[in-house]
């Protein structure tokens, strides 16, 4: 068969002298190393001409068949249209440029019978259709670097296949991460370091996630190929360096991807206040907060309102305006708001009149045990953050504070960690309140609650060494009487130095039968707001509950702290003397 010629041509400025190297298939050289230099003269081979190589593509056999049996005219790298050979750019320019392994003659002459080159790595005495073995690879490095697989060099296919190989364990770490795990997000670049997917760039150092020799050849350092398909002692080509490296690089979103849905927290939080440090332990003030003051009056309060609306009834009226014209408590709890501008602008209010700030602060967690009254700050924190700012509201000055209602009676329905955060947590704000000048008054409950000892030993925990003393019968129906025995008998408890208020808003006409707390029915106003009481420990009787708001739903009442004009009415009608 006459053999196919292509002409090739080089630049006329560059030297003829560059060497073309071709492979050979005689005898025992199959390994394409050590082939003589084609621009040297040799047997059968005469100088390679200055400026055209007419490589040869040579067919043997029938028409249209390889020495192997198989067609040649019908492969997609096959003979185009007009009969010519398929070569790609790179084999029309490895004809000229070193490495080219076709062989060439000048002149078109043909080759000697026998003398039919074959692809670099061919074996076999059989001659076939020549191939060019150049991929660019820099001069030094060993022919058989460039073996071929199907349409690829073999260097190429391995670092396709471990960029697969990443490619896949890059989506299997996203799957393992979406389902809650934490994927390993480790990709391989060009240069052997590693790209850890929080944007953290290690250089030198390799951790494989993959399984397999294929992960395992992947070390910092390593030339891409060495391992995958090339020979022992040479490196695969810079064009397969390339395509491991882009390959790598596309899988990289993909590992950044499946760290991402890793890291992100399965829950949402919320913002968490910082840590207050506990107040320091200070002295009480000295002097009864009550001694030589006037009481306030509050002009604006719902009774007020509620007597307008009576201008039909006069005799209702004048029961609710016996409720509206007792002095009273501003009660500070969790409504919301700024807690500190509202007490500082109530406490100005109040002093303006020349009167006595007597305020409750009532917030504590875990408040009412889930009663009529549940809520509360949400956190320890939380309390201690808002009693400094309820302090800050109210300066340093006189006032008396009753500090959190049924705090300490309702400490059994509490667990015994709770139990111990709440004496801290009272303990940090007498001090608080205390280091302002605020004369402090730790609930203790009623006569009918807690026994004298009991209470005594919880006031003691709750820092009641560093207030004025405590209150009783907040928001009850107990006698003066039965509660000034009882708070005298507490303060034989803690040693005889406290002073303590009583709640006389409601105990006009005592308690029930049954000692209903509740919107009792039947009861009445009790003696109103004095600093007379007769008795040394007592430092005043005074109106802490809000007469005419209910205590909660039950007996027909309203929510807690809502205004009731009718059990207003039957309390002012119903009033002691």
């Amino acid at each position: 068969m006459t053999p196919a010629r292509h002409s090739v041509h080089r630049s006329p400025a560059e030297p003829a002298t560059r060497p073309l190297r071709r492979s050979t298939t005689s005898g025992s050289d199959t390994s394409g190393v050590g082939v003589p230099d084609a621009g040297t003269p040799g047997p059968g081979r005469p100088p390679v001409d200055a400026t055209t190589v007419d490589v040869l593509e040579i067919g043997s056999g029938p028409a249209g068949r390889r020495a192997d049996g198989r067609r040649t005219d019908r492969s997609p790298r096959g003979r185009d249209k007009r009969g010519r050979v398929k070569r790609s750019h790179d084999q029309r320019r490895g004809a000229v440029r070193a490495g080219g392994s076709a062989p060439a003659r000048a002149g078109g002459e043909s080759p000697p019978a026998g003398s039919a080159p074959t692809g670099s790595g061919s074996s076999g005495s059989g001659p076939s259709r020549a191939r060019s073995s150049h991929s660019r690879r820099p001069s030094g490095r060993a022919a058989g670097a460039g073996r071929r697989i199907g349409p690829f060099p073999a260097n190429r296919v391995a670092a396709f296949a471990v960029a697969g190989v990443l490619a896949l364990g890059a989506v299997a770490g996203g799957l393992y991460a979406a389902a809650g795990g934490s994927a390993p997000a480790t990709s391989l670049s060009a240069s052997g370091t590693h790209d850890r997917a929080r944007n953290q760039l290690t250089a030198g150092t390799t951790k494989t996630t993959g399984s397999g020799s294929a992960a395992q050849a992947l070390t910092a350092g390593a030339p891409i190929g060495a391992e995958a398909g090339a020979r022992p002692g040479t490196t695969g080509s810079s064009a397969a360096s390339a395509a491991a490296s882009a390959v790598a690089k596309a899988a990289r979103p993909s590992a950044r991807a499946a760290t991402t849905m890793a890291a992100a927290p399965r829950h949402a939080t919320a913002p968490v206040l910082p840590p207050v440090a506990p107040a320091p332990a200070v002295a009480a003030p000295a002097g009864d907060p009550f001694g030589n003051i006037r009481f306030f009056v509050d002009p604006s309060a719902a009774a007020s309102a509620a007597i307008a609306s009576l201008v039909s009834n006069a005799a209702e009226a004048a029961a609710v305006r016996k409720v509206a014209n007792g002095p009273q408590a501003d009660w500070f709890g969790s409504s919301g708001g700024n807690v500190q501008a509202a007490v500082a602008g109530r406490a100005a209010e109040v002093r303006a009149s020349g009167a006595l700030p007597v305020f409750v602060a009532y917030n504590i967690p875990k408040r009412d045990c889930g009663g009529y009254s549940s809520g509360g700050a949400t956190s320890p924190d939380a309390y201690r953050a808002w009693i400094r700012q309820f302090a800050a509201g109210l300066g340093h000055g006189p006032a008396a504070v009753i500090l959190e209602p049924d705090a300490l009676p309702n400490l059994d329905c509490l667990s015994a960690a709770d139990q111990q955060t709440r004496y801290g947590l009272l303990s940090d704000a007498v001090n608080v309140l205390s280091g302002a000048g605020i004369s402090v008054y730790l609930d203790a409950g009623s006569s009918t609650w807690k026994s004298a000892a009991t209470i005594a030993q919880r006031l003691r925990s709750a820092g009641v060494a560093h207030a004025r003393g405590f209150s009783l019968n907040v928001s009850n129906f107990n006698t003066t009487p039965a509660e000034t025995a009882y708070g005298d008998s507490v303060v034989a408890a803690l040693g005889g130095a406290a002073h303590y208020i009583v709640d006389t808003s409601r105990n006009g006409l005592g308690p029930t039968a049954d000692h209903q707390w509740c919107n009792p029915p039947g009861r009445g106003l009790g003696k109103a707001a004095t600093a007379a009481t007769g008795d040394t420990h007592a430092d005043a009787f005074y109106w802490i509950k809000r007469p005419g708001e209910s205590d909660g739903t039950c007996n027909g009442g309203p929510s807690a702290g809502a205004w009731w004009t009718n059990y207003a009415v039957g309390l002012g009608q119903r009033a002691a003397g």
